[in-house]
């Protein structure tokens, strides 16, 4: 996905470990730092570095960063303006360089990453935000980077891939390039990163803390998301969100992507500029074309366990569909 030029930040900062918080304003007392041009690979003096040791200090620009630590990204396609036509990325099929991308692992901690979300989710309807949508590709993505990082030993201030040899950490590729190759036809990503944070509820709160993580986590420029955990390394927790939007995709979500309902009432949003819609549960038929509504009440099938939402848009002769599940009942299974 290296798209460079358009919109890219990055957001570091260094907080006492004890108090496991993170990203004050500097008028606090802690230093931050934002740049709004995708950053290029770490210093030569950084990239050298031996592993740390479990609560070491990690180098970036002559800078000294404390666990736990914090650092994000956002971009936009080159030279395009939002809602303009996507141009796609190279496909995930698209061969990548060695310690780029692969095959995301089996989760560490699937519950910790379905978390994530859900917190974000729940601070952005606080806000007045619609909800994001978790998918695979961008769990994935996100996955596969939070153990790279504690495989590898470091943690990216600049979000980039790197393999380690002989003690030295080595660019494998760009952020863009890692997470286009699971998310194809994107047409905007952000990612933040955290690591030594040892439960969603503290990762997040640390990312709502930081005015540039918040602004990401908030905007409505992102639809889809996914959260990556990976236990190990000398941090001990690494931690990554990868957020996007993605040509062709209009994500229906359901009581903010929470996991399971003790009630058949839900709430959905589905996103896009539609003039009509029509909704079913699970394998039944469809209802009647209905104006148009992002947000709307429904009610599930009555038998409990695993239920599903189906929604068809039209605008002229333009027709999409988008469906979410979640599960009946008062806990999801295990």
């Amino acid at each position: 996905m290296t798209r460079s030029k358009a919109i890219a930040g990055l957001t570091w900062a260094r907080a006492p470990a004890p108090s496991r918080v993170c990203c004050s304003s500097p008028s606090q007392g802690r230093r931050t730092r934002s740049r709004w041009t995708e950053p290029g690979p770490l210093p030569a003096a950084a990239r050298a570095r031996p592993a740390p040791p479990r609560h070491g200090r990690a180098a970036l620009a002559g800078l000294l960063l404390a666990a736990p630590v914090f650092v994000s990204l956002a971009m936009l396609s080159p030279g395009r303006r939002e809602g303009a036509p996507a141009r796609p990325p190279a496909a995930a099929t698209v061969a990548v360089p060695s310690g780029c991308a692969g095959p995301p692992p089996a989760p560490g901690n699937a519950d910790f990453e379905a978390r994530v979300v859900e917190l974000v989710n729940e601070r952005r309807r606080a806000a007045g935000q619609p909800p994001l949508k978790q998918v695979e590709e961008l769990t994935g993505s996100s996955r596969w980077f939070a153990r790279a990082m504690a495989t590898q030993d470091y943690v990216a201030e600049d979000h980039h891939s790197y393999v380690r040899s002989g003690g030295d950490l080595r660019l494998a590729c760009r952020w863009s390039t890692r997470i286009g190759w699971f998310y194809a036809r994107w047409t905007a990503l952000a990612e933040t990163i955290a690591a030594g944070h040892e439960t969603p509820e503290e990762v997040v709160r640390g990312w709502m803390d930081s005015p540039g993580h918040r602004a990401k986590l908030l905007s409505r420029r992102y639809w889809e998301a996914g959260a990556g955990y990976w236990a190990g390394g000398s941090e001990g927790h690494y931690w990554v969100q990868d957020l996007g939007r993605r040509g062709g995709s209009f994500p229906v979500v359901i009581d903010g992507e929470a996991r399971s309902t003790p009630t058949r009432d839900v709430r959905l949003h589905v996103y896009g500029s539609w003039r009509e819609m029509r909704l079913r549960n699970d394998d039944g038929p469809f209802g009647p074309w209905r104006r148009f509504a992002s947000d709307l009440d429904w009610r599930l099938a009555e038998a409990g366990g695993l239920r599903t939402v189906m929604v068809e848009m039209r605008d002229g002769r333009t027709l999409a569909t988008a469906s979410d599940e979640i599960w009946l009942s008062p806990e999801p299974p295990t």
